[in-house]
């Protein structure tokens, strides 16, 4: 048992703590919407790197960050849809925006980007939405459809709308409907928040 508990505590005990918060761009607001891009970062909510990194970009940090564009046509093969309202809103949007959301460049299809993203996620504990029953919901009907299981269950998943109502603090927005860009902002909300509320990092036995 000696043995078992020193290789143990050899462990990184942070990479416990990391959490994944996600966000995705789409064409639509129903379950099965096309998905345009996902952004995603791996954090300690118990840090504060990612505040102090956009002061200062030579800052240490452990947060990772993840920015996939999806193959649209991908997403149709599996069944999703498009909404006409959401196009109609999208084409209302500035064009450097709507040129970074619509251009070809860099896809790949729903299946590789989930795959992916399960991966980058694999050691995250807990995970973030702003709301999970909207980003979630999309990518575990995108999972489901393309037989694939996500690396969350309902237990795990958390709201930053519900921190921020006990906190008193709100995300900023990019402005520029940037999926990495949300998840970046909505990371940070998560790690002011815990200092603000003061939680702590729970200790682990010597």
């Amino acid at each position: 048992m000696g043995i078992i508990l020193s290789k143990f505590n050899q462990f990184d005990k942070t990479k416990y703590e990391k959490h994944l918060m996600v966000d995705i761009e789409t064409l639509g607001q129903a379950r099965n919407s096309v998905i345009l891009s996902v952004g995603a970062v791996v954090f300690d909510p118990y840090a504060t790197d990612l505040e102090e990194t956009l002061q200062n970009s030579s800052a240490p940090h452990t947060f990772t960050t993840f920015y996939k564009k999806v193959d649209t046509d991908s997403c149709e093969k599996l069944g999703m849809v498009i909404d006409e309202d959401t196009i109609t809103w999208w084409s209302k949007q500035k064009s450097e925006i709507i040129e970074a959301a619509f251009t070809d460049d860099g896809r790949e299809t729903i299946q590789d980007v989930l795959k992916e993203l399960f991966v980058f996620s694999r050691h995250c504990t807990r995970f973030w939405a702003k709301s999970p029953e909207f980003d979630m919901l999309i990518i575990e009907f995108a999972a489901k459809q393309a037989g694939l299981g996500t690396p969350w269950t309902y237990h795990a998943c958390r709201d930053v709308r519900t921190l921020e109502e006990l906190s008193g603090l709100s995300t900023k927005s990019s402005n520029t409907h940037d999926a990495l860009g949300d998840a970046y902002n909505q990371a940070m909300t998560v790690q002011k928040a815990y200092a603000k509320l003061g939680l702590v990092r729970p200790e682990w036995p010597d």
